[in-house]
Parts: C-alpha cells; structure tokens; sequence
C-alpha cells in the first residue's frame, strides 16, 4: 500500500475493463498504464536489430483511420508517405498517450482503426533463418504487412482478441537483408485503450524464440550466484493467466528470461475460473515449462482481490458466510438536541448513556425510540452519548465495495466454513490437477487482501466493528463474561471498563482471524509441501491493523512466506517500515522466504477524471526501491511494474541487481540491539469505530503518532531495529541484560506510547532493565495488564523504575537504564541512543541517504549499504567486521577483499548499495552511565514571520496577533477557520515566510508553541510543511489533533518530515539549506457546515540538542 498519509486519499491497482482486466500472458495491469506523453522522437536513422525479443520496442509512427480508408490509399506500403504522423510509443495503448487529439492522460476518447508504422534492417547472419513476428497483445484486432505484403492478422471475429498473443511466422521472401524493411499494423478497436499492447514487440529468428532455455540455479557457491543470481532471487513477473497456445507460453517464458525475469506469479486462468478444463490445461502445461526453464513460480489464490472468495464461488448458496460487522450510529451531546439515523441491520440497543469522568454510566441508560429511521431525542442537563447499533452484512464503503478488481460482497474471516470452502475450492483444486508436483512446481501460495472489511475507505453516517454469527460465544468461552452488555463501552467512553471490553474484544477477533482464515490456509499449505504466502491490506496505518485483522502481526506470523504490497516506486515513499516489520517477523518465526508484491501504481494510476500527469519512474527508482525493501528484510520481488521506458538491457540489469541484493541477504537473521514493540494492545484499549478509516479513534491514532515517529527516527539515525509483539517478549529468555528471542537478542526494547501489555510481558521488561538492559517508555508509562486496567501494583512498581512525572527522565534500574521521553519531545532519542550505544557503522556524516542493515549469514556477518538518495555517494567507513573481509558489488557481480581493522572508502551510485562480509563482527559496548545526563535542548527563533493563510476553497481563514508583538520572539497567533460546506476535503494553513531562503541543514529539530484552546469535535491533525526555495514540499504530523486542548511543545526531529504527495516543485528531496517556508495548520479533513477550527501557535524556533 501506499504510504498512509491523511491528506492523500489512498489507492489501489488499477482494474481495466471486461476482457483486458483478467491478463494473459505477460501482460499485467500495469501495462496498459502506459505514460502520458506527446509521442516521442521518430528514429530517423534504421537500426539493426539485436537478438533480443524486445527489439521492435520504442517510438514509432501513429495516425488514426477513423473511415478505415488506409489500406485504399496504401498506407500498408513501404513507400507511403508517414513523416507527418505522430510519434507513439510501443508497447502502450494509444488512449494512454497524447496521440488522438486529447491532452489528458487516460482519456477513452478514441474507439476505431489506427495505424502504425516503424522500419529496420536485419542482420545478415539471419538470412538463412525462418523469422517469427512477435506483437504480444493488440486491443482489439490487427492486420500486419511488412513491405506491402501482409504476414499475419487477428480478426476482430474472434471471441477475446485482445488476450491473443500475436506471434507470426513470416513468409519466405517477406524480409530483405541489407535493405530497410517497413512494418505496417492496422489496429482496430472495439473499446478500451486501444493499441499495440505487448509487452514483448520483437522479430527473432525461430530457433531463438522456441530453443531451450535453463535460468541459473540457487545450489551453486555463493561467488556463482552473486555473480549470476539465481532464478528466485530475481524479479518474479506477476502474469496471472497463460495463454491458451502452447507457442503463446513458450514467447512468453523466452520473453521473461531474455529480460532477465526469475519467475513469475501465475494462476489458472480467470476467464471460467477453476471450471474450464482447457484453461486447466493451459495452466499445468505453462507451469510445467516454467519449471523446466528453472523459473521460480508462486501460485496466485484468487481471482482478482481480495482473496478469500475463488472468484464468487465461495459465496454460492451461503449467503450466512458473508462478512458482518456491527454498524454504530453515535452522537456525544451536552444538551444540544440529538437526531441519528439508524444503521441498516438488526437493531441491538438504542440507547443514551450518562456520562461521568469519561466513562458511561451503563446503569442509567435512557431507551431511545427509532421513529421512521431516525433518533430525534432532547437530552437532561450533563454529557451523554446517544447510540444505535445495528447488526449486519457490510458491504457499501469498505475494501470489498472500493477494490478495482471484484466488487461483490466478501467472506467473514473470523468464519472457519467459507475458508475451508475457499480452499477446497481453490487449493484442493490445484492439488487434484498438479497431484506431487505442487510443492516442487511451486514456492509459495500468495494470498491477496484478505480483511475482515471493518474500515470505511469513503466516508460513511456510521462506524462499524466487526461481528460474527458465533463472535458472542467465543468471547464468552474465552474471556469469562458476556459481550452484549458491553456494547455501550466498547463503542464509546473512557475509563477502566471500556478498556478492558475493548482488550478483549479485540483479543477475541485476532485470535479467530488469525486462525480461522491464515491459520487455516498455513496448515494446509503445511500438509502439502508449499510456503504460504502473500500480504494484507492497507499495511501501513497502525491504527487500521485492528478493525482489519485484531491484530496484524498475530496474523502475518501465521504465513511462512510473510509479504507486504508496495504500491510506489518513488525511494522516499518507499513503507520500508512494513517491509521491516515482515522481516521482524520472519526472523522471530525462524522463516527464510519472505515477499514484496512491486509496482509503480501510485505512478500511473489515475481515477477517471484526474489529470494529474503520470509520473514515470526510472532504473534508478526502480532499484532505490528494491533497495529499501531488501534492507527492511524483504528477499523475493514479485511485480506489477510497467517497465515505461525501460529496454531489455534496463531490464536485465534490474533483475541482476535484485538477485545479487536478495541473494545476500536470504537466510540468517538480523543483528541489531533494538527492539520496538508492536504497541497493538495499547491500540486495543483506545479504539473505537469510525465513519471514515479510522478518524474516529482519536486516541488510537496518538499510539500510530509515537509508533511511526520512533520507527522514523530510528531509521534515520542509522540505528538499526526489529519489531516484536507482547508474544515476543513473553516467549524471550531474559538473562545479563539481555531479551532473547528465538536468534534474536535484544538489549534495548522502546515502547511507543505502550501502556498496556500482559502481566508475563511487563514482568520480562523489568527483568531487562534489572539485570542490565534498557527500557524506553515513549509519552506513556506501564499501567494495565491483561486483567487491570490499571493495575495499581503495575503502576506503582513502574513508577519506582521510570520515576513520575511528564519530564524527560533516565534513571538507573538496578544494573540497567530505564527513560522516560514525553510527547512532543520524541526527537531526543537517537541523542540518547548515541550516548549509550556505540555505532555499529560509523561514517564521517551524522546525517545523510546512507543506510546500513546487518545480518548473520552462513556464519558470516554481512553489512548492507544502501545509498537511499539520488545523488552519488562515497565516504570512509568503519564497521565491527573483524580481520580480512570482502566488498561484494551488486551492480558488477564482483567482490574484493577488504580490511575490517580499519575504515573502508565505499563509493555508491545513487539508489545503488554494497555488501561488506566478515567471518565475525564485534558487538557494540553499551555504555548506560553515558546515558544518565539527559540531552540538553537549545532553541532560537528562526527569522519569519507570519504572512498569510492558505484555505480550501470552502475554508474561511483568518488569524489575529493574540501577543505580544508581531517581531517578538514569544509572539502567538490564533488561526480559525470556518467551514461552509458539509463533507468535502477542506484544509487551512498559517504561513511563515522569510526574506532570504534559510539554512535548515544545521538544526536537529523544529520547535513548536502550540495551544488548543479547546477541544474540537472534528479533530483533525495539526501538520507542518516545510517548503524550500524550489517548492518541493515536507510534511510532519505534530502529535495532536485539535481535540486536544491543551498547550503543547513539539520538537519535530528532521527526520518527521517526508516528502509530501501534493508537492508542486521538482522531483528530489528537500534541499535543506534553502527553506523558503514552514506552515501550520491541517488538511484533509471532511467536516460540518458551520465548523469552526481555531489553534494557536508561536514563532517557529529552530533546535539543537548541546551534547
């Protein structure tokens, strides 16, 4: 997924229309996402072709035909006058290019017959060869002439032309050698995008198109697979269907290999899905040439997405198998009037509670009459929350109602029946047709999207939580007491008995999703041989793991080929953060194969209607992409990457480059000495249903707040970390100080914004801290347990560890260091983890787009080094490595010796990494008396000065100097905005601008005054953009949302900030020494007529921590 951003609506792969949307051969959604451009340059010189099946790519001439009049006026014929036409790039569709007439990209604008035209030479070593035409796919038909005469041609009769992979044979005497030789295709179109599709476009002599092919294997030494990678460490191209024709698969599995592919990603085909036994026939005889090819394949498990319903006929004849959820129509009043619609579904309770001190009082609920629908109800003086809760099938807003692939309704996943049928359907099915050869033919199965629905991706009148015909007996079975009496808290309130319904309720939902549908799928997989594998949805926001799944690490530990979906191919919007979550996971679930789905989606995707230009992404992207991926702890790459623009030798170099990164780095485990925790059951406590997301869960999101901002801060500082789970720590040995889990250990664990975990959990972190290791409690202190919420003992005994208080804190525990780090204060802990960690790489510049991984490998340590940005990269070095070791290139496939004793020059290009390989690394010293002086902070206001706002067109904006002087340096204004439409995106933003441009590049934070005046219904987030002289945007979320009244200090660290989805200026980063502007305010945000948002905020300071 792309990167979770509150401003930017999320995406998805694109669907294409009937036909074109089930793929075939090697074609893949992302080919018909073709860039948006102006036809390119014409060659005017005719080139040689190479023996290469993509040799026929490129720019070549274009005219429309609208009254098919071509082949009457000779259009077809070698000598026809073609300097005038435009220029069109192939493979593409024509509707994807500005070549019809329109300046839009993706307009449908053109259906009818066209023509293109293109010339060569040939090769004289080819003369006494039999040639063979490949077009691939042609939306819809095609007639082909090379030199007048015509040499192949797919009617528009024939039923699903456009999955027909156009391969002809030509005729005797149909080419010249030593001459120039012209192809002429007319295309006719039905409907769709229209064009000559590919994606291999190539005349080759047959004996090169049909002769045998063997790709490298992985049981060679590792100086033979660096050097030529074996076939599943490189690029698995995601096909889907084979083509029906044996000639068709053969193009297909030549065309792969001669670009330098590994494999690919298939399934029996879509069209009569699991039913046609001549698909089935297709399918077995493509997999079985795949194999014998030395492909690595894994087996796709659905049609389409998301997985879970074998393409509709899971559902048949069980409608009671369809996902549920409760449906929550809530309004918090303190004596205005109440109206609320009731949810559709079966009406549970209608009720209206008092509140005290945040909790409700249950006992004095008030029944509310449904009239018509509706709630109209007129409260008694004090606060009380008036609800509906409906019981039901969920459908419209969710995942199964937005995807771009099936829009039907979805299975329940916290249901053992529709997956046992989903995999009798489906699994079992393959099992019956490849009998022995599943396991051997196949890695891995891939699972795509499975959910329990629960999240609204547009903005609905109710919340919703997910339910279960027989949810109500488990949770009384497995937590002691009856759910339906705590519906009240689970939905609203605070306080210890909405904490404890929500732990368990969504306790209870984690432990049947993660059983019933991945544990389920992962022990049949077990039973016959093959890795279970593939992602889930929406990976990146936190807070969107429990509605969707309880809880996601739970469920991907379930998989033994754990995935993520990575839907941009932009470096810095790269979720390196999931990638190293799956990783985490892997490492502590002892798993060797783990998998990133790849594309370039967020690039070339638009919806009907947007004309936002395409952004075509380069080599370079491409591989800083993979990079970050495989640093994260990803080792397999499947794609749906278009390719645009990239030729065979791109292509190739791509694919050698990831096999020698994901060779590497396959097997072994991760070296590191932090560990942070998946703070999910702090999540638990604080969640509640939302109408949109998960905006609603305003307490929730702070958890996600502190959890992504630890994870970037981290990653930035160069310290390198694993993610672990309350299960983790519990299962871990404790001993000197140290938390070892599995092949894990651990010195450090840092708990973002962690208040709640089991008993067994908190006893193992003190007994870290204790005997020697360190605890860093990030804005929240231990307090509940499993059973207490809170647990006074808990909080007593943390309070004797941590100290009280909201003040930075380090304290010594016994033999280790126990901190404490408040809110707003979160860019002092890599200051703090450099005063009592020792580096385990060391270069010139704290800063920079240098990024090290470390992993223990075939008795070996092996560093990774990534240069994460897009300019060239060189510096010393100085690692752990001990004695002679080796610097393995993966651009070259070489390697030479090294010296560990002393540093080492490495020279990078951009988004390119090395390996450094030792036989043995020394471990870093932990220093905790180092620690015990907490950093100090200087701030000093920066020169700017509050010019304007910014509003959405249905904002009204306004700010007031409050005090005490606009030029002073404790000046405060106060921003307010009103809204004047109900439900659209709106936002608003003070602007702090300078004179001159100002150097950014020294400071190690921005520093924040704000004050909430008090709190506001909506709550969006408050945000900071810095802009540079150029226009080129970063945005940071602040930690709060105006809901939060209060006054707040914030030190946004550099590294808070990313590169912003509506930037206007140039590609690249944020050039730091010339910052031009920050702004304040919120964004994306989808109120009320009639709304009024109001904050305060100082003169921006500009922070360094004095060490």
């Amino acid at each position: 997924m792309t990167p979770y951003n509150g401003i930017r609506p999320h995406t998805m792969r694109s669907s294409i229309r009937p036909g074109l949307a089930l793929l075939t051969g090697i074609l893949t959604a992302s080919v018909w996402m073709a860039s948006h451009r102006s036809g390119g340059a014409v060659q005017t010189s005719t080139p040689e072709l190479s023996l290469t099946l993509g040799n026929l790519k490129g720019i070549w001439r274009f005219t429309i035909d609208p009254r098919d009049q071509g082949e009457a006026v000779g259009m077809h014929r070698p000598d026809y006058e073609d300097a005038s036409w435009k220029g069109i790039s192939v493979p593409g569709s024509w509707e994807s290019q500005s070549v019809v007439g329109r300046d839009q990209p993706g307009n449908r604008d053109y259906d009818g017959v066209a023509w293109y035209r293109t010339r060569f030479r040939l090769p004289s070593a080819w003369s006494k060869k039999r040639l063979v035409l490949v077009l691939g796919s042609v939306d819809d038909a095609d007639r082909v002439f090379i030199n007048g005469r015509k040499v192949g041609e797919t009617p528009i009769t024939r039923p699903q032309a456009v999955l027909v992979q156009r391969v002809y044979r030509l005729p005797a005497g149909a080419v010249t050698y030593g001459e120039v030789n012209t192809i002429a295709v007319k295309v006719t179109d039905g409907g769709g995008p229209g064009g000559i599709m590919g994606p291999n476009v190539g005349l080759v002599p047959e004996d090169f198109l049909f002769g045998r092919i063997r790709l490298p294997a992985s049981n060679r030494p590792l100086a033979d697979r660096f050097d030529q990678p074996p076939a599943d460490a490189r690029i698995l191209k995601i096909i889907h269907n084979w083509p029906d024709e044996p000639q068709q698969q053969d193009v297909l599995i030549r065309g792969l290999a001669g670009q330098g592919f590994g494999g690919v990603v298939s399934n029996v085909s879509f069209t009569d899905y699991l039913i046609s036994p001549s698909k089935w026939k297709a399918f077995l005889r493509g997999t079985r040439e795949a194999q014998k090819a030395g492909m690595s394949q894994w087996l796709y498990d659905e049609k389409g997405y998301p997985s879970g319903l074998a393409g509709g006929l899971t559902l048949q004849d069980h409608p009671e198998w369809r996902a549920r959820g409760l449906m929550v129509s809530l309004a918090l009043t303190s004596g205005e009037p109440v109206q609320l619609q009731a949810p559709p579904g079966i009406v549970l309770l209608a009720h209206a509670y008092p509140e005290t001190d945040g909790d409700l009082d249950v006992s004095a609920g008030v029944q509310l009459a449904i009239a018509g629908g509706q709630v109209r109800w007129t409260p008694p003086p004090g606060r009380w929350h008036a609800m509906i809760i409906t019981e039901g099938e969920i459908y419209e807003g969710t995942h199964a109602a937005h995807n771009l692939s099936e829009h039907t309704p979805y299975v329940n996943l916290m249901m053992a029946e529709p997956t046992a049928r989903f995999l009798e359907l489906t699994h079992d099915a393959y099992a019956k047709h490849l009998g022995g050869a599943l396991g051997k033919r196949f890695v891995s199965t891939f699972t795509d999207e499975p959910s329990l629905m629960s999240l609204y991706l547009s903005r609905m009148p109710y919340g919703t939580l997910p339910w279960a015909p027989d949810l109500e007996a488990e949770f009384r079975q497995r937590r002691g007491y009856d759910l339906r009496p705590k519906l009240p808290r689970l939905v609203s309130g605070r306080g210890p008995q909405a904490a404890r319904v929500r732990y368990d309720f969504w306790k209870t939902v984690a432990e049947l999703v993660s059983d019933r549908y991945f544990g389920q799928i992962r022990r049949w997989c077990d039973r016959h041989g093959i890795l279970s594998g593939g992602h889930l949805l929406f990976e990146e926001p936190l807070t969107a793991h429990v509605p969707l799944y309880g809880d996601f690490f739970a469920c991907v530990r379930q998989l033994s080929a754990p995935s993520i979906d990575c839907l941009t191919s932009i470096p810095a919007a790269v979720p390196w953060y999931i990638a190293r979550m799956i990783g985490s996971v892997a490492d502590l679930e002892g798993h060797a194969v783990t998998m990133s789905e790849t594309s370039d989606h967020v690039q070339v995707w638009r919806r009907r209607g947007d004309t936002t230009p395409l952004r075509i992404v380069t080599e370079a992207e491409i591989r800083g992409t993979c990079n970050r991926l495989v640093l994260s702890g990803i080792n397999t790459i499947t794609s749906y990457y278009s390719f645009r623009d990239l030729d065979d030798a791109a292509l190739i170099r791509l694919n050698e480059y990831v096999g020698r990164i994901c060779t590497m780095l396959r097997g072994g485990y991760q070296v590191a000495d932090i560990a942070v925790l998946y703070p999910v059951e702090s999540v638990w406590t604080r969640f509640v249903p939302s109408r949109h997301m998960t905006s609603d869960a305003v307490e929730a999101l702070r958890v996600e707040r502190s959890f992504r901002t630890v994870s970037d801060l981290l990653f930035s500082s160069r310290n390198d970390f694993t993610y672990i789970d309350s299960r983790a720590i519990i299962e871990g040995k404790v001993e000197n100080g140290i938390l070892t889990m599995g092949r894990l250990p651990r010195r450090i664990v840092i708990l973002p914004k962690a208040d709640t975990l089991p008993a067994a959990a908190w006893d193992q972190l003190e007994k870290l801290v204790r005997t020697g290791g360190v605890v860093i409690a990030m804005g929240n202190a231990p307090s509940n347990s499993e059973r207490e919420f809170p647990s006074a003992a808990l909080v007593q005994r943390w309070r004797g560890i941590l100290g009280e208080g909201s003040n930075l804190r380090v304290r010594r525990y016994g033999q280790g260091l126990a901190a404490f780090i408040p809110d707003g204060a979160e860019a002092v802990l890599p200051v703090l983890l450099g005063s009592i960690l020792e580096p385990d790489v060391t270069l010139d510049e704290a800063e920079g787009p240098i990024r090290v991984t470390h992993r223990r490998i075939e008795e070996h340590d092996v560093y990774f080094m990534i240069n994460d940005g897009p300019e060239p990269w060189s510096g010393p070095v100085t690692l752990r490595g001990e004695g002679p070791g080796e610097l393995w290139n993966p651009r070259t496939g070489t390697h030479e010796p090294i010296d560990g004793d002393r540093p080492v020059r490495v020279e990078l290009e951009p988004y390119s990494g090395a390996f450094l390989r030792f036989k043995s690394a020394r471990r870093p010293h932990l220093s905790l008396e180092a620690g015990l002086t907490a950093p100090r902070m200087e701030a000093s206001p920066l020169p700017l000065r509050l010019t304007d706002t910014g509003a959405g067109e249905f904002v009204r904006g306004a700010c007031r100097l409050i005090e005490p002087a606009a030029g002073a340096a404790n000046a405060r204004w106060e921003v307010a905005g009103d809204i004047n439409k109900s439900g659209v995106d709106t936002y608003l933003f003070a602007h702090f601008r300078t004179d001159a441009p100002i150097d950014f590049s020294g400071l190690d934070y921005v520093r924040l005054q704000i004050r909430i005046p008090s709190a506001q219904p909506g709550a969006p987030e408050l945000l900071v953009i810095l802009t540079d002289s150029r226009g080129v945007q970063y945005v940071s979320n602040t930690g709060y949302r105006l809901s939060d009244a209060g006054e707040y200090e914030v030190l946004l660290a550099r590294s808070r900030f990313a590169h912003a989805a509506f930037s206007r200026g140039p590609a690249g980063p944020l050039d730091w020494s010339a910052i031009a502007s920050v702004s304040v305010g919120w964004g994306g945000y989808y109120g009320t007529e009639g709304e009024r948002l109001v904050f305060e905020i100082g003169l921006p300071e500009r922070g360094r921590f004095a060490r």
